[in-house]
């Protein structure tokens, strides 16, 4: 199997990175999932017999993790 050519790689990563005019955009389209996760996951969190603070790091850590 033949590797592909490091400048082609170099490129590519260029066109995936995200591009700044598209930041605020993106932070507006996360926010709504963000805030409603931090009460569902404290709630969820105390149902399931554990401190709301470790919900409340489950979100955090789900939300980062989703893609």
């Amino acid at each position: 199997m033949r590797l592909p050519d490091r400048r082609a790689v170099a490129r590519r990563l260029v066109e995936l990175r995200p591009r700044r005019a598209d930041l605020r955009a993106d932070v507006l389209a996360g926010l709504p999932g963000a805030i409603s996760s931090v009460p569902d996951g404290m709630a969820s969190s105390v149902l399931a017999g554990v401190g709301p603070s470790h919900g409340l790091y489950a979100s955090f850590a789900a939300r980062s993790r989703a893609g």
